[in-house]
């Protein structure tokens, strides 16, 4: 009995399994199996690819501004030299000298400042948002450079009567060589659009960072240093924001002025803002055009007072002053520029190629339903088109070389409540 027990267990223990093994594996024993691979070790994990979206955030994350730190200057030991008749040592030649000073030639140096090094890094996003743009189609006629003949606004100028609130505001300006180049912005409300002129990187998507590039022919570096940018708003609830945008700017010596003034046909008059304080559009209808435009369904109200500035001496006295290479202008004054202010453009000769060589007008023609304003429509017309040719008849009598401001299309109301931060030696905007 104790012999059929143990015979059963060893049975069970050792025959069984090896039979079945082999039955398992169909091979024999006393062949050696092949030894197959660890599937583990050679199992390579291949993760899910990003969706576009956070791919694009991880690479812009690499082109992050670099943090101010201070930073050791590492002097590199100058190499060994030898002479095949004699070797000498590397302090006996003097200009071998491993203690020369890191100051002695200043276009060595091995490490570059903090804003070349954001510019650089600006550039690179910069330069990522041109391969993605469309191709423009601006042309602009560049103006005959007749220095003999006079300017197109010489004979408005020594006609003109006095101006004591224009001559005043622009004696506030930088000097006469600072700025190269000028951008007229009528209508600026958050400053958005003077934003996407200094610091185009954060606005590679709008219409206008590319219109700049264009027109200018310039990078953003270049027009910091040699522009000027005006901006003019009557909105008082963008008051404070203008002014501390103005005060960052000037930080970075870039020179960006915002007035509170409505551009007119006259100085020194004063006229009702109406506006809606609590617009979730920024307050972008903002006008002085009268009460005839607040309906009883109209959420606009009156929201203060503002002084108007003679928009022709201005214009015609800031070209006279710096004599920049181009100006740039853009309106959107909210129908105000059928009051007198186009007319007044016009008699100044300031719609020349010489003085304004580009201008993007945005003519509201919702405005004629509630106004009436057939004494200046009969003569320009009611679209860009009808003024642009009334203006192309006017240059070829009035001005220098005959040829007229050329209008550009742009309504860029990208980023209409702006979202991107300043640069990081200012406050955040007030709240």
């Amino acid at each position: 009995m104790k012999l059929s027990t143990k015979a059963i267990l060893i049975t069970f223990t050792i025959i069984v399994p090896v039979i079945a093994a082999i039955f398992y594996l169909n091979e024999p024993l006393n062949v050696p199996r092949e030894r197959k691979p660890n599937l583990k070790l050679k199992l390579k994990l291949k993760l899910p690819s990003l969706p576009p979206f956070e791919q694009k955030k991880k690479e812009e994350d690499k082109l992050e501004f670099p943090k101010r730190s201070p930073t050791t200057v590492v002097q590199k030991r100058a190499p060994r030299t030898t002479n095949k008749k004699t070797k000498t040592s590397p302090t006996a030649s003097p200009t071998a000298s491993p203690t020369a000073s890191p100051t002695a030639s200043p276009t060595a140096s091995p490490t570059a400042s903090p804003t070349a090094s954001r510019d650089k890094a600006a550039a690179v996003i910069l330069e990522r948002g041109r391969k993605k743009r469309k191709p423009s189609k601006v042309s602009i006629k560049t103006p005959k450079q007749n220095t003999d003949q006079p300017s197109s606004i010489e004979s408005y100028l020594n006609s003109a009567a006095e101006d004591a609130l224009v001559d005043k505001i622009i004696a506030g300006f930088p000097a006469a060589d600072e700025c190269q180049d000028i951008y007229f912005d009528f209508g600026s409300n958050l400053g958005v659009q003077v934003r996407k002129w200094f610091e185009p990187y954060k606005y590679t998507d709008a219409k206008a960072t590319w219109l700049y590039e264009d027109l200018f022919g310039v990078g953003f570096v270049h027009r910091r240093r040699t522009s000027c940018t005006f901006g003019f708003e009557i909105s008082p609830r963008h008051k404070p924001r203008l002014e501390h945008l103005q005060t960052c700017y000037k930080k970075s010596n870039w020179r960006a002025y915002f007035l509170d003034f409505a551009v007119g046909a006259v100085s020194g008059e004063k006229l009702t803002v109406y506006g809606n304080p609590k617009s979730r559009m920024e307050d972008w209808g903002a006008n002085v055009m009268g009460s005839e435009l607040v309906s009883k369904n109209s959420k606009r109200r009156e929201t203060g007072t503002v002084d108007t500035i003679n928009i022709a001496n201005f214009i015609a006295k800031m070209s006279a002053k710096y004599k920049p290479k181009q100006i740039f202008m853009k309106m959107d004054i909210e129908g105000a520029e059928f009051t007198g202010t186009l007319d007044a453009m016009l008699k100044a000769n300031v719609l020349c190629s010489d003085v304004i060589r580009s201008a993007s007008i945005e003519f509201h023609a919702n405005m004629f339903k509630q106004l009436d304003l057939h004494e200046y429509t009969d003569i320009y017309g009611k679209s860009v088109k009808s003024f642009q040719k009334v203006l192309s008849t006017h240059a070829e009598k009035h001005c220098r070389d005959g040829t007229a401001t050329s209008f550009i299309s742009l309504d860029d109301e990208s980023y209409i409540h702006d979202g991107k931060a300043l640069p990081e030696n200012c406050e955040p905007f007030p709240v």
